[in-house]
């Protein structure tokens, strides 16, 4: 699925992991910006079908779930999938984010809870020669910052971390302490320390520079430092490392506390399990050419109560709907697809059957296009990956209004 926006990224970006730009080279700033070109070309290559495979991971858990709500070890499985498809899905956002150098909205930051989910990842992905330690407070710790790019920090400073112990093996410490900066101001510190193979001091002065990375091509992107550090510097927070060769490394993140506590509200990963809504057998034209995701949209949308008819493409659906004009009560639509698009199919929908709601699936968010599918009749929007509560919702919505968003 994934295969051709790898070779796009392949070619754009061969050879070039393991390179540095000085910033007192000639032509150092055109250099780099043309790296950043190539991050936001990547960005937008891979989000699509990175999306499709989280979607199909969230939507077969969440599938999983309804199914079978008694069985402990299995229901803590997929939840843990659920939790790593949420953070997947906002690793997506902040990279096409980064690119277009925003500002991702803070709120008060739950630190305990945060190192909790990392904790559960870590510890799926670690090996069993290394050992890891966390040592948390008991208090709760709050930060005003934004809850994905703290997980983002912790998980790219674990990912190092692991990589430097990967052929020795060690022990990863991860440490929650609070601290006072030189102005008395509380502070909530993070350490990351490690037993690996350290760092060279011309390597250290470095490690923070965008694209510089040590790694062989395919292991390292040379950004998660650089994005680390982007990150603390955004939530007024500082970070410090030391290492020593064959001894290891440790990075100290210290980021100021608040008494701000979040809105409560229910969590993201929230499930609520219900008996399927009676739709009177309403008949759905779900339009994917991702065989995955139309496997995975008719078991979604059964489990929902509707009579499922699919199209592998929009030329397909739009002969569907030809043939029988009245049939189909609401369409299912992805945006990207060959040959005729999901926006495409709505226009030629619209000129059909300018009543017929349509629930358009993107992995986007472009304000341009957004203003352009309300005058072509699109009831709703739904992002991947999506919760099947929400896919829900927008169907509902659309077809009891059957007006346009």
């Amino acid at each position: 699925m994934c295969q051709n926006a790898y070779e796009r990224c392949a070619r754009m970006d061969t050879h070039q992991e393991s390179t540095q730009i000085k910033a007192d080279a000639p032509g150092a700033p055109s250099a780099q910006n043309d790296r950043l070109a190539t991050l936001g070309a990547l960005a937008s290559n891979i989000s699509h079908d990175l999306n499709n495979l989280i979607m199909t991971i969230q939507g077969s858990a969440e599938m999983g779930l309804r199914e079978i709500q008694n069985t402990a070890k299995l229901t803590k499985g997929l939840e843990t999938i659920l939790v790593a498809t949420r953070h997947s899905k906002e690793l997506i956002e902040q990279i096409l984010t980064f690119n277009r150098q925003e500002t991702l909205p803070k709120a008060p930051v739950h630190l305990n809870k945060v190192f909790e989910e990392s904790k559960q990842l870590v510890e799926v992905k670690t090996p069993s020669s290394i050992r890891i330690d966390f040592n948390l407070l008991e208090e709760a710790v709050y930060v005003f910052s934004n809850e994905s790019q703290i997980h983002q920090v912790l998980m790219n400073l674990y990912t190092n971390a692991l990589q430097a112990m990967r052929d020795v093996g060690g022990t990863l410490t991860i440490t929650l302490s609070i601290t006072h900066s030189d102005n008395g101001d509380e502070q909530a510190c993070i350490t990351v320390a490690d037993t690996g193979y350290g760092m060279h001091p011309d390597i250290q002065e470095k490690i923070f520079d965008p694209f510089f990375t040590t790694k062989s091509l395919g292991v390292g992107t040379g950004l998660g430092l650089a994005v680390t550090k982007t990150i603390v510097d955004q939530n007024r927070g500082s970070i410090r490392v030391s290492s020593e060769l064959k001894k290891g490394s440790v990075f100290e993140i210290c980021l100021p506390t608040t008494h701000e506590r979040p809105a409560k509200q229910a969590t993201p990963d929230t499930v609520e399990f219900q008996l399927p809504p009676s739709h009177e057998k309403k008949a759905i034209l779900l339009v994917d050419d991702e065989p995955s995701m139309r496997g995975l949209g008719m078991d979604m949308l059964h489990s929902l109560g509707y009579r499922v008819t699919v199209a592998a493409d929009g030329k397909e659906a739009l002969s569907l709907v030809e043939k029988s004009p009245t049939y189909f009560d609401i369409i299912l639509s992805d945006s990207k697809m060959p040959e005729m698009s999901g926006p495409e199919l709505a226009e030629k929908l619209y000129t059909l059957n300018p009543g017929l709601p349509f629930v358009l699936v993107t992995a986007f968010t472009d304000d341009t296009t957004e203003e352009r599918l309300k005058t072509i009749g699109v009831s709703d929007i739904i992002k991947k990956p999506f919760l099947i509560s929400n896919l829900e919702k927008a169907l509902t919505a659309a077809l009891k209004n059957r007006t346009k968003f």
